[in-house]
């Protein structure tokens, strides 16, 4: 088993009504913030106004900037940090997991000389800058998802690179993650399913990638954290929406992987899916996961056989069978989205960019070949 270090130093408040009482929270660190939203529901729903007057009332000046998109692009974080450098004090992210990585990247940007964010991402081959210091963060997820709130990572997108990467230090875990389920309910029925994909893939990655077949207390949260996605979203008529709220910032705090650890390929590959073709972090996942699991099947057998036993109470290939139906989801227009798509540049892709990451993570199923073979799979089926 490994030694490790859990430090987790975000302060959650969570449950339903929490964001209209968290103006008082926030002023525990701010001044003087700027809201980032996306492009849907939270200004659609008018909660980033209501949060500016929240503030306002807590004699907190605050303005908000709306519009970031699925995938936070590079060149928009560079240009929206220089907008925002020098001018407040805190940054308050409230959205999806978009939103939040995009919070948090502008956040390392503000207090920092340099001027591209692409210096401090995890690549192939590269040493990235060391993140000094960050604006603090204050989260407020509206979807149930990534787990971006209660963690130091963040994915960016880079177009020149058609790349999509991390960067990770404990500067970018927030200080704040006000996660209050109402927030999440007016979400389309495909987003939360989408969301609750990938809250069961973090548990699920390292769960089965990992070379030891035995670690009760890591196996344990791992477990009921899966179990209890799927039982949120059995009845798509009433979608549990505080149990996965509350699931999505588990996993990446490292607690389903102390004592063991594990590589996440599926998680590499929808990346590249993405970076690709600008498609939906979780619809990415659900449309790879049988075939990852066809994979890792023969890869890790006796991890495979307890994931099936004390996850489903099933066999191996119920659940092979089973796992599309569990998170089916419907997608307009995926013929256009994939049509053009090429498998091996994909899996080059994965492999040169995501380097020891990925081509070296003691896993041969996921090899160049193993790669091509998802992806290939996947294409077939989708066009």
């Amino acid at each position: 088993m490994n030694k490790f270090l859990f430090h987790m130093p975000t302060k959650v408040y969570f449950g339903k009504g929490e964001f209209l009482q968290c103006a008082g929270k926030i002023k525990e660190v701010s001044t003087k913030a700027v809201i980032l939203t996306g492009k849907n529901s939270a200004l659609k729903n008018g909660s980033a106004v209501t949060l500016k007057k929240l503030l306002n009332d807590k004699n907190i000046e605050a303005e908000i900037i709306s519009g970031i998109s699925t995938n936070p692009e590079r060149e928009y974080i560079n240009t929206l940090s220089k907008q925002i450098k020098n001018r407040f004090d805190s940054i308050i992210a409230m959205g999806g997991g978009s939103v939040i990585d995009a919070g948090k990247a502008v956040a390392v940007m503000a207090k920092s000389e340099s001027e591209d964010i692409w210096d401090f991402v995890m690549h192939s081959g590269k040493k990235p800058k060391k993140v000094l210091s960050a604006l603090p963060l204050i989260a407020i997820p509206t979807v149930a998802s990534t787990g971006s709130e209660t963690n130091g990572l963040a994915v960016i997108s880079s177009d020149k690179e058609n790349a999509k990467l991390e960067l990770f230090s404990e500067h970018l875990f927030p200080k704040i993650a006000i996660i209050d389920p109402l927030l999440t309910e007016t979400v389309p029925e495909n987003i939360k399913v989408a969301g609750a994909a990938d809250i069961f893939s973090h548990a699920m990655e390292a769960y089965l990638s990992s070379s030891l077949n035995y670690s009760p207390i890591d196996d344990g949260f791992a477990e009921t954290i899966m179990k209890s996605v799927l039982l949120s979203i059995k009845d798509r008529n009433n979608i549990d929406i505080e149990t996965l709220s509350w699931a999505a910032g588990l996993p990446l705090t490292g607690i389903t992987s102390t004592l063991r650890t594990g590589p996440f390929p599926l998680h590499i590959m929808e990346h590249v899916l993405s970076s690709f073709t600008g498609i939906h972090h979780g619809t990415g996942l659900v449309f790879l996961l049988p075939f990852y699991l066809e994979r890792i099947k023969n890869e890790r057998p006796e991890r495979f056989a307890s994931f099936c036993r004390n996850v489903f109470s099933e066999n191996g290939d119920s659940v092979l069978e089973k796992i599309s139906d569990i998170f089916k989801i419907e997608v307009e227009c995926l013929k256009s989205i994939f049509k053009d798509t090429d498998a091996a540049l994909m899996a080059e892709r994965a492999i040169s960019v995501y380097g020891n990451r990925f081509g070296n993570i003691g896993l041969k199923c996921f090899d160049y070949d193993g790669v091509f073979s998802v992806f290939t799979r996947f294409l077939q089926q989708m066009v």
